[in-house]
């Protein structure tokens, strides 16, 4: 004699049991379980099986209604007992609120703190690799650190450390009077930079060649605020910027606008080689006024404070004291 299969099916039993609340889910479970137990042995296992995901079927609805009924009606209860305590503690309450209002709203001032904090500098594609060179010092007993460098050290680290593949010097200008035709500026945000900045950092190009365009010791690249600033609609590119009283360059390039999340932010920016006009000597070790980033290898780390500080003094044997 065949044995009669007298199990619910897996899935439908399934179904059931996570669609049933908690304290009734046992005894629904219990009397689909009976009467499908009585089909299979009174008639067959297919029609009990096609009865029970019949029953499942059509209670899903039905559960689901019920489980946001309840839950809409303690809901409401609590709201009301919420209400009514509110009413009788007026000054409890309103200290409660308060107080976790102000933490909720502190709580999110310091997370979107943090996270654009963490966000400085994320944009370039090759920020993991990119390195300020920085300085300390001892200054009547204290050590101090500060970021500007002479302006030789950055060709010669990619020179002789093979884990700097590039590198870019950046040197920002006092006010800066800049004019065309009958227009007259003065701009805070005038810098001068290698060509090699381009390289280094993701300053996209919208016009221009960002390899070439800081080649010439006159030329000039403008943000899109800089370029509506003094060309209005019209295309900037080969027109002429008159810096100071009488210092023509020529517009070679226009980069997108710089994020806000960026350490280094400037709206004209102008060679490097332009300082040889202005008598600085572009390989000295004394002279730290000069800002220098530096380009690492992806399978490189930061370069040691004992090598640089080794390899400075080897350079500037009367200077002491002195750790990068």
């Amino acid at each position: 004699m065949t044995k009669t299969r007298t199990t619910p099916p897996t899935l439908a039993a399934w179904i059931l049991a996570r669609i049933t609340c908690e304290e009734d889910r046992l005894s629904v479970l219990s009397d689909f379980s009976e009467i499908f137990e009585e089909l299979a042995r009174g008639q067959d296992y297919l029609t009990a099986y096609r009865w029970y995901w019949a029953q499942v079927l059509r209670s899903v609805p039905l559960f689901i209604l019920n489980i946001f009924y309840w839950r809409f009606i303690m809901f409401k209860n609590y709201l009301t007992m919420t209400i009514r305590i509110f009413r009788k503690h007026k000054v409890y309450s309103f200290i409660n609120i308060a107080g976790l209002s102000l933490g909720i709203a502190v709580c999110i001032l310091i997370l979107l703190w943090v996270q654009d904090e963490l966000s400085y500098d994320r944009f370039n594609a090759n920020a993991d690799q990119i390195y300020r060179v920085c300085f300390s010092d001892l200054w009547s007993g204290n050590r101090v650190k500060f970021s500007s460098t002479p302006t030789g050290i950055g060709p010669a680290l990619q020179q002789d450390f093979p884990e700097v593949i590039n590198s870019a010097r950046v040197y920002r200008m006092p006010d800066v009077l800049v004019g065309r035709e009958e227009k007259r500026i003065v701009e805070e945000y005038v810098f001068l930079a290698d060509p090699t900045l381009f390289e280094l950092f993701s300053f996209p190009f919208i016009k221009g060649d960002p390899r070439s365009a800081l080649t010439e010791p006159h030329s000039m690249v403008l943000s899109e605020q800089a370029a509506v600033k003094y060309f209005g609609s019209s295309d900037p590119m080969g027109k002429i910027l008159t810096l100071g009283s009488s210092t023509d360059f020529k517009v070679t390039g226009i980069f997108k606008n710089i994020p806000k999340n960026s350490h280094l932010r400037f709206e004209i920016l102008l060679p490097f080689q332009f300082l040889k006009e202005l008598g600085v000597d572009l390989q000295q070790w004394t002279n730290w006024a000069y800002y220098t980033y530096i380009l690492l290898h992806p399978e490189s780390h930061m370069i040691e404070d004992r090598r640089l500080t080794e390899y400075y003094q080897s350079h500037v044997s009367s200077f002491e004291n002195v750790q990068m």
